[in-house]
């Protein structure tokens, strides 16, 4: 599946109708007065749970589920008979159906009663893009079959088709939100600009440490709620973004884009979501770029696509004759196209962290996400340039540590630093804050709970201890952000998104103007990589201030194909903001 757009197009407010998306889906089927079996997934499939109700037999359930008894017994290997409260996994049933337009229904209310994307309901009903008709018929292909188990009770949080995609109101202001890979309570507070107090005190947490698939309930402010939408064509950006010039070089550009939308796939692993953000993160950059003297076609390839699968792309011309790809979100694919490319002059660009390491210092080869030797050249660099200060580096005897730790001194002796580095141990460290008013900054590298804890706490019994350490932590270290600790502390990182600044509060109300969403983090990557990787690229224009990069493609002076550019962070008061 591919969706090609050309900077010689308008994309204004009424194109991007197409690929909205809904916020939150839920994996179990409710609508007023109904209950429909849960969906779960094991092994890579997805499975109705059933849990035996009274009076039921296996020959009801299996009616029930449309499955013959023998198969029932297959799927649950110790099933005998059935007792009340077992849970029993059955295999999906999936449908094509044809849904009939009803009166003021929205293409965003089928999207949610069906839990299908936006783009997947307009892949096979291209009519629609001119809008819905009422009576009109759309086809909705592989969705999940809801099988009613029972009557329950009015549910708050049930899908109302009559509502408008142009004004959603969250009666009940409460929302479910499921807690991905990467995310903190800071970032998801920012993200729906509720305060983080509100946030732990509604879900009673003891800390701010959230795991992935942890369910969260988020009230939700007003601003959240989806007013009408204003077409734009042209959207203004801080000169922070892109400088006002026009460039030189008018020749046209092909660039090809590899996303996971999944559009006539099943979205086993929840991964479209990051896929659209990503791409509505390019098209705000596409608007900014069409401002300039700018030609480029962008191609947007599924690359999980079954009807163009992403080998026979790799065989392609369009991929071919490209002048600028951006790799797939997958390794493995991404090692494809990296093999591929071996022998071509095309240049690729890997835009997200787990594809570091494909990274072999190929020319050709552009890597968005600095690893972690970057991020310790970021750290070693920003302490080099502290002045009156004592500054201690505390070793572990862990050997977990060991690497990383050897690899900071290696950089940090390598780069003509004018602050003198002390090295200490775990027994030794305390000597240098208790011999005087000097500040003393303390940098421990070290995930070992006990020696975090211990050198935070004892930087709080001091007026002139500053500590750095790792961004690691906020997940792994409860102490951290515990209420009894009162120590701040800086850490280096590649990419952030901070909500406050005022150059980014400006995107974000565009972000949220054209696409009544909040832009999250996958957003900005995906404006970055389109606004920043292309100007520097294929025009020679470096704009090393970014929505969630701070780009820097030199190494002491020396051109680099990896960004080693990246931010300074304080933690604080369950607070994070940038210090550089």
């Amino acid at each position: 599946m591919i969706l090609a757009l050309s900077l010689q197009q308008p994309l204004n407010g009424n194109n991007m109708k197409s690929i909205l998306i809904a916020f939150f889906v839920f994996f179990t089927f409710v609508s007023f007065g109904q209950k429909y079996a849960d969906i779960g997934e094991k092994e890579g499939k997805k499975y109705y749970i059933h849990q035996v109700e009274s009076e039921q037999s296996l020959y009801s359930i299996s009616k029930l589920y449309e499955i013959s008894i023998e198969e029932l017994k297959q799927y649950n290997p110790y099933l005998a008979g059935v007792q009340l409260g077992q849970v029993l996994w059955i295999p999906v049933l999936y449908d094509d159906i044809t849904h009939i337009v009803q009166h003021r229904e929205t293409l965003y209310g089928i999207s949610r009663r069906y839990s299908q994307p936006i783009d997947s309901i307009i892949a096979y009903n291209p009519q629609i893009t001119e809008g819905l008709q009422r009576g009109q018929e759309l086809v909705i292909k592989n969705i999940i079959r809801p099988i009613q188990i029972q009557k329950i009770s009015e549910n708050p949080f049930s899908t109302n088709s009559e509502t408008s995609s142009d004004e959603l109101i969250y009666e009940d202001s409460l929302v479910e939100y499921t807690v991905h890979s990467g995310e903190t309570l800071y970032s998801i507070s920012r993200r729906f600009m509720v305060p983080m107090d509100t946030l732990v005190n509604r879900n009673k947490l003891q800390n701010n440490v959230l795991s992935e698939g942890q369910v969260l309930i988020i009230p939700l402010k007003k601003e959240l709620e989806i007013k009408e939408r204003i077409a734009s064509d042209s959207l203004y950006f801080p000169k922070k973004i892109i400088p006002k010039q026009e460039l030189s070089d008018s020749s046209k550009r092909s660039i090809v884009v590899f996303l996971p939308f999944n559009l006539d796939t099943i979205d086993v692993r929840n991964i479209r979501k990051y896929a659209l953000d990503y791409y509505m993160g390019a098209l705000l950059a596409i608007d900014s770029l069409k401002k300039y003297n700018v030609q480029c076609d962008f191609h947007f390839f599924d690359y999980e696509s079954k009807i163009m699968p992403f080998d026979s792309v790799l065989n392609s011309q369009e991929l071919l004759k490209s002048d600028l790809i951006f790799a797939p979100f997958n390794l493995q694919k991404a090692k494809k196209l990296k093999e591929w490319s071996a022998d071509k002059s095309n240049k690729i660009v890997f835009p997200l962290k787990r594809l570091n390491s494909l990274h072999d210092f190929q020319s050709n080869e552009f890597f968005m996400e600095p690893d972690d030797a970057a991020k310790q050249y970021i750290l070693a660099k920003h302490l080099s340039n502290l002045d009156s200060c004592q500054l201690i580096f505390i070793k572990t005897p862990d050997s977990s540590d060991q690497r990383a730790q050897n690899k900071f001194l290696e950089i940090y002796y390598n780069i003509n630093a004018s602050t003198k580095l002390i090295e200490a141990d775990i027994n030794s460290f305390k000597f240098f804050a208790n011999k005087g008013n000097t500040k003393t900054v303390y940098v421990l590298l070290s995930d070992n709970e006990t020696i975090v804890e211990d050198v935070l706490r004892f930087a709080g019994e001091k007026e002139h201890v500053l500590v750095y350490g790792k961004e690691e932590w906020l997940k792994k270290i409860k102490f951290v952000s515990s209420i009894e600790n009162i120590v701040p502390f800086r850490y280096a990182v590649g990419t952030f998104l901070d909500y406050h600044d005022e150059s980014i509060k400006n995107v974000h109300r565009m972000y949220r103007r054209k696409f009544n969403s909040d832009m999250s983090k996958m957003s900005g990557i995906g404006y970055d990589a389109t606004l920043n990787m292309v100007m520097y690229l294929l025009y020679g224009k470096e704009l090393n201030n970014a929505l969630v990069h701070n780009f820097k493609f030199d190494f002491e002076g020396s051109p680099s194909n990896h960004n080693i550019g990246g931010y300074i962070l304080n933690f604080e008061n369950l607070n994070i903001s940038t210090i550089e």
